[in-house]
């Protein structure tokens, strides 16, 4: 209110990005986008490269944050650093040093500690997950496994995600996707850029002086 912004219209996140990779031309016309943000999770059904339904469920990446904050008495930053840098790192190496030093009050902890917290959180996401994906199987009559699935956000930037993801649903066809716009190369940027491209595309039939807010919801 204090900057005189008015918000005149909502653009719903996920159809925001789907506009948006309307304009890459290596994505499929069918697929589900899995949508990885801070504190929630959205996975949307698009057939011919239009948005066919949303569905969104309480959890994000910052539940993994902080899961590593209390298991490790870590600082928020360095959760948040090696949740994108080691992950789900399962590669062996000959060396093995500790990720996180040891304290006259705790043990080191390994790559190996960080892998299974990690994990153990993800268990929770990969039911909601598969529970959603499971009603949009059902609600529109499609064999979820013919198609390819997409992440975007920014929590899909967990290192080892996407293999994870690959194993848990037996499925291949699972990418990691960025925009090529350039400034916005990053999968959390999607629903910014995305409502640019609506409120662009419908132009005519919006305020001219309006501010788009970008909100996940259904």
């Amino acid at each position: 209110i204090k900057s005189g912004i008015k918000v005149g219209q909502k653009v719903v996140s996920s159809f925001g990005a789907v506009e948006l990779l309307k304009t890459d031309q290596s994505i499929p016309k069918n697929y589900y986008l899995i949508d990885i943000g801070a504190n929630s999770t959205s996975v949307s059904l698009v057939g011919n490269s239009e948005l066919l339904a949303t569905r969104s469920f309480s959890w994000g990446s910052d539940l993994i944050t902080e899961k590593l904050i209390q298991k490790f008495n870590i600082s928020e930053a360095f959760a948040d650093s090696i949740k994108t840098l080691f992950g789900l790192d399962s590669r062996q190496t000959a060396f093995k040093y500790p990720l996180i030093q040891a304290t006259e009050s705790t043990p080191a902890y390994y790559r190996e500690d960080i892998n299974k917290t990690i994990e153990e959180e993800l268990q929770t996401c990969l039911s909601l997950l598969s529970s959603s994906i499971d009603q949009l199987n059902t609600q529109y009559k499609v064999n979820g496994m013919d198609l390819p699935i997409l992440l975007i956000g920014g929590g899909s930037k967990l290192h080892g995600l996407v293999d994870y993801f690959k194993t848990k649903l037996s499925k291949e066809e699972i990418s990691l996707v960025t925009p090529k716009v350039i400034g916005g190369r990053d999968p959390s940027m999607f629903a910014v850029l995305g409502a640019v491209i609506v409120y662009n595309k419908y132009l005519s039939e919006l305020d001219s002086n309006l501010a788009v807010n970008v909100l996940r919801e259904e």
